[in-house]
């Protein structure tokens, strides 16, 4: 019998027809940094907030469909990415140093309870 967590599958292939990033150019972490810093200028800060918001229910949604066999994975990841560029925003908008310092810190918090919790 399978298991719910045995039909995620690493790096899954995208079923419908787009344009895939191995077809695409690889960006230099200075396009990338300004690519963010230009869709929160050109859409402002509010917006963005609202599309967060949006991506983030669209990747509810999409998890939700997996989980009753009615969308792919590709669907997912695509909807992950959405909701983590939004978040690459939120992070630009409200302080980058800091939302790496949460994020190390909560990491090495999870690492430490997964480390005491028994197998």
């Amino acid at each position: 019998m399978q298991r719910q967590s045995d039909k995620h599958t690493p790096d899954p292939a995208a079923t419908y027809a787009r344009q895939t990033s191995a077809e695409l150019p690889k960006m230099t972490d200075k396009e990338f940094d300004e690519t963010i810093q230009l869709a929160i200028s050109t859409f402002g800060k509010e917006a963005q907030t609202r599309m967060l918001f949006e991506e983030m229910a669209e990747l509810q949604d999409a998890l939700c469909k997996f989980a009753r066999g009615r969308t792919s994975p590709g669907h997912v990841c695509e909807e992950i990415a959405d909701v983590m560029i939004m978040c690459l925003q939120m992070a630009q908008i409200y302080g980058s140093a800091s939302v790496e310092q949460w994020t190390h810190l909560k990491m090495h918090r999870l690492r430490h309870r997964l480390n005491s919790h028994p197998q």
